[in-house]
């Protein structure tokens, strides 16, 4: 039984992925368009994209109607022709070359239909790569915030069952996720939440299938009700004729002919009917869309400052200035950053500390532009950062994240974000040596050719976290742009390399304003100036020994992080002397294993 749910559960990954994908990207309730203009814009894409596809969706009923009436017809011309007393032959004739229609308007209609059934996969991913386009280009702020928008004009659209459906898929959904994840699975392991998976899952699959159970007696209790009328309807239809032939007023063909004529129309009348029933929810994804596509961005995009002044802009370091900066989250009363002002002279290599929640993150992403300042301005030497194109900011700047995005493409690629040339080897090198990645990088039997990220590239490589950060640093340097952001560089690293970095970063940003980002007072002595964020204002500034100096905030938070480095220190010359008297990798008395303590 366990196995049989551990295999449903990963082959639900793609129903619920789609489930997911139209509820929460597109909604549900009512789209901003019309079905006509939806379907006016949908065969103007199709044109755009394919035209013989275009012509297959616009006329590719033909052969469908032909091949129909075609097999109506035929029975009607073999009865006329025994009743007019054809010869052999002609009856034969007949037939043959009305078999033949059929078969060509049939195997007409069979490759229309794999022709559209194909080419509708490509043109759903036509639609959603110009989705993914667009999320990859939209304003950061937006995409960050993409499912509060998006959900803003979200209505209800297939009432409860479909909600219902959404919620139950999702969650299905994180538990197969969750269930792949090696990190949780760590989590899974050592905390035995195997039973606990399993049972949300199957909770969630009951509660799905009664869902499913109830849409399933609707569409049933539909098709007695349809049975029902069908058999009324053919009472009706067969009694009318027998009068009418009976009564001579229709031949023996004309009975056969009208009665496939109305068992034809019947049944095109209720594939119609479930076509309208589908082109419905089609045209509501379709309108999702286009409001989606239809978002603007509030950057100016192509001509900014222009060609020269940022030409100029680029060739040496540049002075940031915030002035009078606050911001607030949507929907939030208390601002995150409030009423800051802060200049950061070219060249200057400034600290910006403060413990977690203190509003750090948040004032790199005003900086960087992903948000827009609630009021105040960001302006760089000098110019406001909305004077800015989008494309033009985004080259002042180079910045090293927390959370940061590996491609699936070679380590150099990583690294340059392109296939280096000749004349990029210089400065890639220089990048990888300042980073302290060098000798991991030289290690490597594949060198920068190494492909990164398993799920997608087979026998590529895995680094450690240290060994991503070096990565990112080495990244950061090689773009030369004239304002440097380093968030958190080197939380990931051992102290030996976070040391050596420091010893670096000096040399490394001779070329750039600097700004170094992080909670770790100790890290900080190589800036020229630290500055202290807490409760989203600047409450300090000055070099370390002006800081220390006096009852600070700064020089309290300093020792208090002192104290426990000390502590950790002493633990690690505790445990290096007993393994001077014990041996290295012995057992001390109480147990403890001095396995890799240096006896040196």
């Amino acid at each position: 039984m366990r196995q049989e749910r551990c295999c449903i559960l990963l082959n639900s990954a793609e129903m619920g992925i789609e489930m997911r994908f139209t509820s929460v990207v597109f909604g549900n309730g009512r789209g901003k368009y019309s079905m006509g203009s939806n379907f006016l814009y949908c065969f103007r894409e199709m044109w755009g994209w394919n035209k013989a596809f275009f012509f297959c969706c616009l006329l590719g009923f033909l052969p469908a109607m032909a091949y129909a009436f075609l097999g109506v017809y035929m029975p009607s011309r073999v009865v006329a022709d025994l009743e007019a007393g054809a010869a052999l032959g002609a009856l034969l004739f007949h037939l043959g070359l009305l078999s033949l229609g059929v078969w060509v308007c049939g195997a007409a209609d069979g490759m229309i239909q794999v022709y559209k059934e194909t080419m509708i996969w490509s043109f759903k991913g036509y639609l959603q790569g110009k989705y993914i386009h667009k999320v990859m280009d939209i304003d950061y702020d937006r995409l960050e915030s993409q499912e509060r928008q998006i959900l803003a004009f979200a209505r209800k659209k297939h009432a409860q069952y479909y909600e219902k459906l959404s919620l139950l898929s999702r969650k299905m959904t994180y538990i197969n996720t969750q269930s792949q994840n090696a990190a949780a699975g760590k989590d899974i392991r050592v905390y035995k939440l195997l039973d606990w998976f399993l049972r949300k899952y199957d909770e969630s699959l009951q509660a799905m299938n009664r869902t499913h159970g109830k849409i399933m007696r609707w569409y049933t209790n539909r098709l007695y009700v349809a049975a029902v009328l069908a058999f009324f309807r053919n009472i009706f239809v067969y009694a009318w004729l027998l009068w009418q032939l009976v009564g001579g007023q229709i031949g023996a063909s004309d009975f056969v002919f009208y009665v496939g004529l109305v068992n034809g129309l019947a049944n095109s009348f209720e594939q119609t009917m479930r076509q309208v029933m589908n082109l419905s929810s089609t045209s509501l994804t379709l309108s999702y869309i286009r409001e989606f596509l239809g978002w603007e961005d509030d950057w100016k995009r192509g001509q900014g400052i222009g060609e020269a002044a940022l030409r100029e802009l680029l060739e040496k370091p540049v002075e940031l200035e915030l002035r009078d900066l606050s911001f607030s989250y949507p929907g939030s009363e208390k601002p995150v950053l409030s009423h800051v002002s802060l200049t950061v002279k070219p060249g200057e290599k400034l600290a910006l500390l403060g413990l977690n929640g203190a509003g750090k993150t948040t004032l790199v992403k005003l900086i960087c532009g992903f948000y827009h300042p609630t009021e105040g301005q960001i302006l760089i030497n000098g110019i406001p950062q909305e004077s800015f194109s989008r494309e033009e900011y985004e080259q002042v700047m180079s910045v090293l994240f927390q959370d940061c995005t590996f491609l699936p493409v070679t380590l150099d690629e990583n690294l340059t974000a392109e296939k280096p040339g000749e004349e990029d080897r210089a400065l890639l090198d220089r990048s990888l040596d300042y980073s302290g990645f060098r000798e991991r990088y030289d290690r490597l039997p594949a060198g920068g050719k190494t492909k990164l990220i398993k799920e997608v590239n087979e026998g590529a490589m895995d680094f450690s976290g240290g060994e991503k950060q070096k990565i990112l640093f080495a990244r950061a340097m090689y773009k030369q742009a004239p304002l440097l952001i380093l968030d958190e560089p080197t939380a990931a690293l051992d102290p030996i390399a976070e040391n050596r970095l420091y010893m670096n970063y000096g040399a490394a940003t001779s070329g750039a304003t600097s700004i170094y980002i992080s909670h770790r007072l100790s890290s900080t002595r190589f800036c020229d100036r630290i500055v202290l964020l807490e409760n989203g204002r600047f409450v300090e500034e000055g070099t370390h020994e002006e800081l220390l100096q006096g009852n600070t905030r700064y020089a309290e938070l300093f020792h208090m992080q002192s104290r426990y480095y000390r502590e950790e220190q002493e633990r690690d010359e505790d445990r290096r002397r007993q393994a001077e008297a014990f041996g290295e990798g012995a057992q001390h008395p109480f147990g403890e294993s001095l396995e890799g303590v240096s006896v040196e």
